[in-house]
């Protein structure tokens, strides 16, 4: 039991964005890696329409292996995920999850989700719901950092506090909270002296010339501020005195964000020659790390939490200059395949304003990332320092450059951390089939409390409520003829999945037909208790188009 499906809808696992954000990339490749290196039968689609299985199928059919196969479990069938044993969303949000899994049973299978940013309000609020969600101890949200872990912990320790503070109670069980990081195919950008070359004669950068490459989204309020890359360069290039090229390969955010960088790297590094590509082109995302010498990437946002691209730029071979921030603190090894750059923040406490500001305005999530990295330093001189280190040191730059190419094969590429889900996967199923659900679903009770049957959460609306005592017939001049007319038309179809099946309607007209009025009494005695729901609603339909009518209460005593 150590395979998953995949929650699916196609823009999720699809680099084919406009706005393509981390995250794309991220769940894009994870899929790929694990059609490529699972070792399990089959590939296991969970999605809403036909379609979506079937560009799930021909996504991994192109890198699977001929024989796999895979098997489509539509959402209105949830209860087969017993089959994979483990429904895996590209997100960390599986509370909602865990209350649709209530319905057929906490140990029918485990979840499984993935942080990517965690400073939204949908995740923070997803995060703690994840203390009074149904979850149980084999579901688990995978961190992909150890500082990506230590801020779920704090937001499910903080909102866990206030809940035993208000209600008093045991603290509920967690899911498990193991730290894997994201991986990359290394083959993808392994070294290629063609492309090298090609690149640089496209965009004329010498062979004695120094290419720095940053590949990324440029967006200064949800991504990385620019400056400190700027001055670092500037200095590096007047105390090196080399000719130093500035590749930025991403997209622009909105038309502020280009202003300001466009005018930032003339007014900041003067020295500096500057490029400017669309790293969304998907020949210039794969094959522009072969034009550099050095990767830079320095980013002082908390939106931020894993970053891919130091490992792309690994995976081709180049010595990275990173900040020493968040999940670039696991991937970068400062001295061995890169060199980190120092950053400073507030100490706690400095920043309650901003939190209330975000979480009842003024300040949009963009406003919010923004207030807190623009106090956020990644020292400049610092960055100098490693760009002045790489630049004038090519042997450096060599020894820096193989061993990250190692450690992206050995630690992150998706041929190592498959395995290592997998194992994650057999763990959850181990623990989901020796253990015992807390909070099982007692009888009569809702799945969600907070989203009840609207017929018991809205019956005080209501004149009568359709009850086994009720009767009714009917209507005159109607027949099981008239029932076409109503069911064709457009005022009584306004939600076709949940309209009772047309043979049930059928059924029920010719047996009012045949029998004049009836108790519904007697009606529910000739279905199954599970049919009786649809019965009612069945007749509610009926009434609603005058195909049949209630008797009066009073002339339904005997």
């Amino acid at each position: 039991m150590n395979n998953a499906a995949f929650l699916y809808s196609s823009p999720n696992y699809s680099t084919a964005h406009n706005r393509l954000m981390g995250r794309h990339s991220a769940t894009e490749s994870f899929l790929l890696g694990y059609a490529m290196h699972a070792q399990v039968d089959a590939l296991y689609c969970y999605s809403v329409r036909k379609g979506e299985y079937d560009d799930f199928t021909n996504r991994v059919s192109a890198v699977s292996d001929r024989g796999r196969a895979t098997r489509w479990i539509p959402f209105s069938e949830p209860y087969r995920l017993t089959e994979p044993g483990c429904l895996f969303r590209p997100g960390p949000n599986i509370a909602q999850l865990a209350w649709q899994r209530r319905r057929w049973g906490q140990t029918a299978y485990s979840l499984c989700g993935v942080t990517h940013t965690t400073a939204t309000q949908r995740v923070m609020d997803g995060i703690g719901a994840l203390i009074t969600a149904p979850v149980q101890p084999w579901d688990a949200l995978v961190c992909t950092s150890g500082a990506v872990k230590a801020t779920v912990e704090h937001v499910l320790d903080s909102w866990e506090e206030y809940l035993q503070a208000r209600l008093g109670g045991n603290s509920p069980a967690r899911p498990k909270l193991p730290i894997i990081p994201l991986g990359i195919d290394t083959g993808s950008f392994r070294p290629d002296d063609a492309a090298r070359v090609k690149w640089r004669e496209r965009l004329g950068i010498r062979e004695s010339d120094i290419a720095v490459l940053y590949v990324g989204r440029f967006d200064l309020r949800e991504k990385a501020n620019p400056l400190p890359m700027y001055l670092g360069l500037e200095e590096a290039v007047r105390r090196t005195g080399k000719r130093v090229h500035l590749i930025q390969a991403g997209w622009f955010a909105n038309a502020s964000s280009q202003r300001a960088i466009r005018g930032g790297a003339k007014t900041f590094a003067p020295s500096v020659r500057h490029y400017f590509l669309d790293g969304r082109d998907p020949p210039i995302r794969t094959q522009i790390w072969h034009a550099a010498d050095i990767f830079t990437s320095l980013p002082d946002n908390i939106q931020e939490t894993f970053g891919l691209t130091p490992l792309e730029a690994m995976a081709a071979g180049l010595p990275v200059v990173a900040s020493d921030w968040d999940g670039y603190r696991d991937t970068v090894r400062h001295g061995e395949d890169g060199l980190l750059v120092p950053t400073a923040m507030p100490p706690p406490g400095c920043g309650r304003d901003l939190a209330e500001q975000f979480d009842v305005g003024p300040l949009s999530y963009a406003a919010y990332c923004a207030a807190t990295a623009q106090t956020v330093a990644v020292e400049p001189e610092a960055c100098a320092q490693a760009f002045v280190s790489l630049i004038n040191d090519k042997e450096l730059r060599r020894r820096l450059g193989n061993a990250g190419l190692q450690r992206a094969r050995e630690t992150y590429d998706w041929r190592a951390v498959i395995p290592t889900y997998q194992d994650l996967l057999a763990e959850l199923a181990s623990l989901r089939l020796a253990g015992s659900e807390n909070l099982p679903l007692r009888k009569g009770d809702p799945i969600q409390p907070l989203r009840d049957d609207p017929y018991a959460l809205f019956e005080t609306y209501p004149t009568r409520t359709l009850a086994a005592e009720t009767t009714i017939e009917l209507a005159p001049a109607n027949s099981a003829e008239a029932l076409d007319r109503f069911w064709s038309s457009e005022l009584t179809n306004l939600q076709p999945s949940t309209r009772p099946p047309r043979k049930s309607i059928a059924r029920l007209v010719n047996h009012l037909e045949n029998n004049g009025a009836v108790r519904l009494e007697d009606l529910l005695a000739m279905v199954s208790r599970s049919n009786q729901a649809v019965l009612y609603r069945g007749l509610g339909w009926l009434i609603k188009t005058g195909l049949a009518r209630l008797l009066p209460a009073e002339d339904t005593d005997e």
